[in-house]
């Protein structure tokens, strides 16, 4: 019995799919058939097509088929199985008949035939949900030089020094071993000159200064005195990128910058990377000081260690020359030793003050060293060194900045862009349930996906090499 003539074929032009291409229709029969766009023209009544047969005629000249790279057929008689098709060539036949000859697309023609598998090794695929914290890997490296990073949306730390203070030991009994002696008010005269007969009342009683600093208003002195300033934070900028990805710390780092350095922080050791914070303790010993450290940073609520230290400016005393030799006993170098030594060590009962005053001992060790020196038959005016030690400004403010430090934003619209196409890394098993099949997603498994259609084969292999799903294709 002769086969009916009712196999239907329709042309497409302008379908965005290539053969062998990454993106593909991942939808089955009708759903794929009405994703499809561009339909030009629909022959019917054909004899039955034979889907290995790669070659149809129709009756129409050439160029009428001109510009068209997509079909499908349908053989009616035999289950209506719509069969999507690459066109590859058209060839002449005659002035009313062109040959196209054709490659099965096996997405839309068989994925409908398979079943997915209950468990699958993804090595890419976009996250289902696209938030902070997802898949956090460096998927995506941009080729970047030092100028092609910014930073900014942090927030500045001034710390106006307004107070002179002097740090000394004596040898008579003063109540404490060592302790800030107020000596003007550089609010007022912002003169950095202390009095030359406070100086001299420390000397006379066979005292040693230590040195001379700058410090706010607000710092505490005396027995140990430590203080909390206030918090300092990051303020992101409004998301301007499709993937949130990008607000992490795969691409930015928290940058803490003073005038005793520079330290960049891992977002993504912090509790919260999208609320980043930073606390201050003022600190009078060994030095004054301002110690700015993380909080919640790599477990730890108050991480001082990872903190940066900033010691106030140091400013030089002079010492009257007047003074003999006589005056420069070998004891005072002792007594200025032991009174660190049991400064420090009282600190330690003192918590957070006994880890600063640990973290300063090489500073406190330096200081002790700063005595008058001796040139023959004269003392030389005392001076302070200022190794590691900030000079102050013409304002009298010492400052540090938090900030991000993150891709230019050309830059990271190029991530963006390549997020959209390849999606994240995964590489782990996840259930069927957990795979991305959504239109725009990039998936790449390492292990058999479908089964159950004749096409099974090349259907797997281009999953394994990575596909993006379609399921608009306007």
């Amino acid at each position: 019995m002769a086969t009916a003539m009712n196999t239907t074929v329709k042309v497409y032009k302008g379908v965005p799919l290539v053969k062998g291409g990454t993106e593909v229709l991942y939808l089955s029969q009708g759903a794929a058939e009405g994703a499809l766009t561009g339909l030009t023209k629909t022959y019917t009544q054909y004899y039955y097509q034979r889907e290995n047969a790669n070659a149809l005629q129709v009756d129409d000249p050439i160029e009428a088929l001109e510009g068209c790279n997509y079909m499908t057929f349908v053989n009616v008689n035999h289950g209506n199985k719509i069969f999507f098709c690459f066109i590859d060539s058209l060839q002449y036949i005659s002035d009313s008949c062109t040959q196209i000859n054709y490659t099965v697309d096996p997405f839309p023609t068989f994925i409908g035939d398979c079943k997915e598998s209950a468990f699958v090794y993804v090595e890419r695929n976009t996250p289902k949900t696209d938030v902070r914290g997802a898949n956090l890997v460096d998927d995506f490296l941009p080729n970047v030089s030092g100028s092609d990073f910014i930073t900014g949306g942090g927030q500045t730390l001034n710390i106006t020094c307004d107070r002179s203070v002097v740090y000394f030991v004596v040898k008579k009994d003063w109540g404490i071993p060592i302790m800030g002696y107020n000596l003007t008010q550089l609010a007022v005269s912002r003169d950095v000159n202390p009095s030359i007969s406070d100086i001299q009342g420390i000397l006379e009683d066979g005292g040693t200064i230590l040195g001379c600093y700058l410090v706010p208003s607000s710092t505490q002195i005396g027995n140990y005195a430590i203080s909390n300033g206030s918090d300092i934070s990051i303020s992101y900028p409004a998301n301007a990128y499709r993937h949130q990805k990008l607000n992490t710390g795969v691409y930015n780092k928290v940058s803490l910058t003073s005038s005793q350095g520079v330290k960049y922080y891992d977002m993504e050791d912090f509790d919260n990377p999208l609320a980043v914070t930073f606390g201050q303790i003022h600190y009078s010993i060994p030095t004054p000081s301002i110690l700015i450290y993380p909080k919640n940073y790599k477990g730890v609520a108050y991480n001082l260690a990872e903190g940066i230290t900033i010691q106030l400016p140091s400013i030089p005393i002079a010492v009257p020359t007047v003074y003999t030799q006589a005056q420069a006993v070998g004891d005072v170098f002792g007594i200025a030793g032991s009174a660190l030594t049991s400064a420090i060590a009282g600190a330690t009962k003192g918590g957070w003050a006994g880890a600063l005053a640990g973290a300063g001992i090489a500073a406190a060790s330096g200081i002790a060293g700063m005595a008058i020196k001796k040139e023959t038959a004269k003392f030389s005016p005392m001076g302070v060194t200022q190794t590691n030690f900030p000079l102050i400004s013409g304002d009298y403010i010492v400052r540090a900045r938090l900030d991000y430090c993150s891709p230019k934003p050309a830059t990271m619209n190029v991530i963006d862009d390549y997020f959209d196409y390849f999606g994240y890394q995964v590489d782990a098993v996840l259930e069927k349930d957990d795979v991305n099949t959504a239109d725009g997603a990039f998936l790449q498994t390492g292990s058999i996906y479908l089964s159950g259609s004749e096409a099974d084969e090349e259907l797997n292999a281009r999953l394994m090499n990575g596909i993006k799903i379609r399921k608009t294709l306007s």
